[in-house]
């Protein structure tokens, strides 16, 4: 394992998730992500 690798940096989408929701979810947990 590298620590470079950070798996969990960015939440994984969930499956009964559509991806509006996990793009609002993204905004939300990292503002300067876009």
């Amino acid at each position: 394992m590298n620590k470079e690798e950070r798996v969990d940096e960015q939440p994984t989408q969930l499956p009964d998730e559509t991806n509006e929701e996990y793009a609002e979810r993204l905004r939300f947990l990292n503002p300067y992500f876009y």
